[in-house]
């Protein structure tokens, strides 16, 4: 989260209503990384090469990850040649792979956050650190919170919440939603990503991973969100 810029949105909208939807960050890096697969920001060593087993994530509209993909590959004697994109969704042992390999090239037991190879991916997940820099400059009062998980069993409950907050006209929209063929409420002439052809399961090894790394930050959440709420949403003690 950029200082500056959350100062310079304030400097222009200081009485905005900020509302954010935080889901369990360990399953957000993955939908992440998979989003990245999808789109064609992950490069994975071709089949027969010495890099085969190798797995980058390669954002190329974010110029941060540039260097840190350069210096990646100079330390394992790779080019951008002996990889490819995938053409589809990556596996739960890929997106293991990134996490735990570091920039040097060396693979770990535990997620480094400042040296994995999934950086990018996940310092979006530390929440708290985010939200202490936005509430530097707005109050606790325009920000409103949810967890991703409650809204999804429950969503018309959690718009209606945000309709009061906002002081909007109540609109019923419970006869406007769906049900997917994956059993996900949203809206009926809204596409939902939930509509996309589901991924691989992430396996529960790497899922303990990422809870290990984001637990500090995930209990500092409290701060601002019942602890109550993410037991019982991201079974966390």
């Amino acid at each position: 989260m950029d200082a500056a810029r959350v100062a310079r949105m304030h400097s222009l909208l200081p009485s905005v209503r900020l509302i954010a939807s935080l889901r369990d960050p360990a399953a957000r890096a993955y939908s992440h990384f998979q989003h990245n697969c999808r789109e064609g920001d992950v490069l994975i060593g071709k089949p027969g090469t010495q890099h085969a087993d190798r797995v980058i994530v390669y954002d190329e509209r974010n110029p941060h990850t540039r260097p840190r993909v350069n210096a990646f590959l100079k330390a394992i004697g790779a080019t951008r040649e002996d990889f490819s994109k995938p053409t589809d969704s990556c596996t739960s042992k890929q997106f293991e792979t990134v996490l735990l390999t570091r920039l040097d090239g060396t693979r770990g037991t535990r997620i480094s956050h400042n040296e994995s190879m999934a950086f990018a991916i996940l310092e979006r997940g530390f929440y708290a650190e985010q939200l202490d820099v936005i509430t530097q400059y707005y109050p606790r009062d325009q920000i409103h919170l949810n967890l991703y998980e409650a809204m999804s069993k429950d969503m018309i409950s959690h718009i209606n919440d945000i309709q009061t907050w906002l002081g909007l006209p109540f609109f019923d929209y419970s006869p406007l939603t769906r049900i997917n063929a994956r059993g996900y409420v949203s809206l009926q002439a809204v596409k939902s990503k939930t509509d996309s052809k589901p991924y691989e399961s992430l396996g529960d090894d790497v899922y303990q991973l990422l809870v290990e790394m984001y637990l500090p930050s995930v209990r500092d959440l409290a701060r601002y969100i019942d602890k109550s709420l993410l037991r019982k949403h991201w079974h966390i003690n």
